[in-house]
């Protein structure tokens, strides 16, 4: 059965503009009424070229017209683009808004920080800010905050034995079931699940019930279960590269057998670099188009996190010491990134250093 996407519908079409400045990412909050850009630079689609002197019609939050020579309505307000350039929203597809009641005002402040940079969506994966980020939500949706577009899923769903703060923890199909309408009566806009390790019958029941609630499910892929089994119920994946080094694999059947029910963080993490390691060293390339086949079937929306492939395979990894864009990091972000910042020499700056005062979004 094909499953339910994130961006399904009506989202697929919801496009938003921004040129990179504040004053019309305010200027689209704000007008209800028309408004035309003219005489920019559009970048209409990834690959195409920049077309220059475009005009751009909206109304509300749609795309009326787009071309040279488009002619807007009366009482449209004009907006002069020279010099400037325009592109569709974009969307970060994977964004944690965490860390618990002291990061609230850090986690807010990146909110603005995602319109500067263009990203005008970006769908929330868990944390332990759940009223905070529906807040956010809705006051963005109604006008009364600047900020991208938010899809949260609430508090993940996870073991008996959570990995983060604000999770419910899941051990039966009845309690699986009692998550997913706690996360429904709660409106959060999709369910995540979080399992390292999770029976058949409970992921089963899970999906079921998420579907009956209409709620599309994304997550990871839990260890022990093979991709094309959760994708079959319906279950879209976080970090695309467990489908492909599952599908991939020629051992993988071996492989899920002997994974175990790590039940601590650590040693659930250490599981999963090996099992990585395994299924590289049976890869096989001539069964990725089998994955992607199957991906397009079922209706699977993947999102990849490369970085976190990286991480989990032991690849190099980033240098946060000496990182471009460390100076927009307050300290509580970077201690809640955990042991590889802290690992890194510390570049002082906070909310309220000089720097940080400059280059970060004012609240």
């Amino acid at each position: 059965m094909p499953c339910h996407n994130l961006f399904a519908g009506p989202l697929c079409y919801h496009l938003q503009v921004i040129f990179l400045l504040r004053l019309l990412a305010s200027c689209a909050l704000a007008q209800a009424s028309p408004v035309l850009f003219q005489n920019l630079t559009l970048i209409d689609a990834p690959g195409a070229p920049a077309v220059n002197g475009m005009r751009v019609l909206t109304s509300d939050d749609r795309i009326v017209a787009v071309g040279k020579h488009v002619r807007a309505p009366k009482g449209t307000l004009v907006v002069d683009g020279r010099g400037k350039y325009l592109i569709y929203g974009l969307a970060d597809m994977h964004v944690h808004l965490r860390g618990g009641k002291d990061l609230v005002e850090d986690n807010e402040c990146w909110l603005k920080l995602f319109l500067t940079n263009g990203i005008t969506t970006i769908p929330d994966m868990g944390g332990d800010l759940g009223a905070e980020v529906l807040q956010w939500r809705d006051e963005i949706r109604e006008g009364r905050r600047e900020g991208p577009r938010i899809l949260t899923c609430g508090p993940t769903l996870d073991g008996p034995k959570p990995a983060w703060p604000g999770s419910i923890p899941v051990t039966t199909p009845e309690e699986g079931c009692a998550a997913v309408r706690t996360v429904k009566a709660m409106h959060a806009d999709f369910v995540k699940l979080y399992f390292v390790f999770v029976s058949a019958d409970v992921h089963a029941a899970i999906l079921e019930e998420a579907r009956a609630q209409h709620l599309p499910v994304a997550g990871h892929l839990p260890g022990n279960l093979s991709f094309r089994e959760v994708t079959a119920r319906g279950q879209n994946i976080e970090h695309g590269f467990y489908p492909v080094l599952d599908g991939a694999s020629t051992k993988a059947a071996e492989i899920r057998a002997e994974f175990p029910n790590a039940l601590d963080l650590q040693a659930a993490r250490d599981a999963i670099r090996v099992m990585g390691r395994r299924q590289l060293d049976s890869f096989d390339p001539n069964l990725v188009p089998q994955v992607a086949e199957h991906l397009k079937e079922t209706g699977t929306w993947v999102t990849m996190t490369l970085t976190i492939a990286g991480r989990t395979l032991n690849l190099p990894a980033d240098n946060y010491a000496t990182h471009s864009l460390r100076k927009y990091m307050y300290p509580g972000d970077l201690e809640d990134l955990g042991p590889r910042v802290r690992a890194s020499e510390s570049s002082g700056g906070g909310r309220h250093s000089t720097e940080a005062a400059t280059l970060a979004p004012d609240k």
